[in-house]
C-alpha cells in the first residue's frame, strides 16, 4: 500500500479528507489465509517503526509500507474495497492494492471498521468524545454521524445481515455485554448481559444468532429472538480465544485461539492457520 503525505493543516482537527496520516508509521497485517472463499486479515499486536517513515511524510513523500501488525481489516460486500484501522486511524482503499485513502483524524482515534451490506456506510468504534461510542461514515469520507453517547463504552459495531441493526459491546451495566442499535430508530436493545465479560458479536449469515466470546475462554452464540444460548466452542485452561466470525454457511466459527504460547486461526476445532497472530476478517 502507498500513504500519500500532504502537508498537515494548520488546525489539527481540521476535518479535511487527509489523503493519509501524520503518523510516522502504519503498522500492517498480512492475510492470514482464506476460508470459504473470505479473506483473511491479521490480528493485531505491536510493530516497530521504520526509521525513515516520519522523515518521508514530513517531507510530504510517499510512504510505502508492507508487512505489519497492529491493525484491522474488513472487506467490502462486493470484494472490491478494504476498510481499514491503523493506530487509531481509518482508510478505505482497493483490496487489490494500491494508495489508501484517509477518512478520520487522529483524535478520533478509532478502531473496529464494519460495512453496511449495502457498502454506503462503515460503522466503527471512535473515542472522539472521551469515551467509545459507535459511528458511521460513507466510504468518501463524508456524512460522519455519531450514533451513541454517555459514560460508558459501546464498542466493536457489527452489522447485521439486512443492514438495519448493529451488534455491539458495552459496558454501560458494569460488565460487557452484547447489545443491539436499531438504526431506523436509535433504539438499544439488550441481547445478553452477565456477570462474565462478553463481548466481540458476530452475526450469523441469516441474521438470527449473534455469537460472542466469554471472558476469553469460549465462544457462545444467543439466539435473538429468544435469548436461547448455546456454547460453540470452549477453551482449556491458560487459553485465550477472540475474532469470532461465522463461516458462511453459518455452521460453525472462524476464531483466533493464543494457546501454550503458540497462535492459531481455527475454524471450528482445526487449525487453519498456526505460528502466528492471525484473526478473520469478513
Amino acid at each position: 500500500m502507498t500513504l500519500t503525505s500532504p502537508a498537515r493543516p494548520n488546525d489539527p482537527r481540521s476535518e479535511d479528507r487527509w489523503l493519509v496520516s501524520r503518523r510516522s508509521v502504519l503498522a500492517g497485517a498480512g492475510a492470514a489465509g482464506a476460508v470459504a472463499g473470505m479473506d483473511l486479515a491479521a490480528r493485531p499486536a505491536l510493530a516497530t517503526p521504520r526509521t525513515d517513515a516520519a522523515a518521508a511524510q514530513a517531507a510530504g513523500a510517499d510512504v510505502r509500507l508492507g508487512a505489519g501488525t497492529n491493525f484491522g481489516v474488513r472487506l467490502s460486500p462486493d470484494g472490491t474495497r478494504i476498510a481499514h484501522d491503523a493506530l487509531g486511524v481509518l482508510w478505505v482503499g482497493s483490496s487489490s492494492g494500491g494508495t489508501l485513502r484517509r477518512l478520520t483524524s487522529d483524535y478520533d482515534d478509532i478502531a473496529q471498521p464494519d460495512w453496511s451490506p449495502d457498502g454506503k456506510l462503515i460503522a466503527y468504534q471512535g473515542y472522539r468524545e472521551g469515551n467509545f461510542d459507535l459511528w458511521t461514515i460513507r466510504p468518501d469520507g463524508s456524512g460522519r454521524r455519531r450514533l451513541t453517547s454517555g459514560p460508558a463504552d459501546h464498542r466493536e459495531p457489527r452489522w447485521s445481515p439486512d443492514g438495519r441493526y448493529l451488534a455491539f459491546s458495552s459496558d454501560v451495566r458494569g460488565s460487557y455485554g452484547i447489545y443491539t442499535y436499531d438504526t431506523r430508530t436509535g433504539r438499544i436493545a439488550v441481547v445478553t448481559q452477565t456477570d462474565a465479560e462478553e463481548y466481540e458479536p458476530t452475526w450469523s449469515p441469516d441474521g438470527k444468532r449473534i455469537a460472542f466470546v466469554v471472558a476469553k475462554t469460549k465462544i457462545e452464540a444467543v439466539t435473538v429472538a429468544s435469548g436461547a444460548r448455546t456454547t460453540l466452542v470452549e477453551g482449556r485452561k491458560g487459553d485465550e480465544i477472540s475474532q469470532p466470525q461465522f463461516t458462511p454457511d453459518g455452521a460453525t466459527v472462524v476464531y483466533h485461539l493464543f494457546r501454550a504460547g503458540q497462535n492459531s486461526l481455527m475454524r471450528g476445532d482445526a487449525p487453519l492457520v498456526e505460528g502466528r497472530p492471525s484473526t478473520p476478517s469478513a
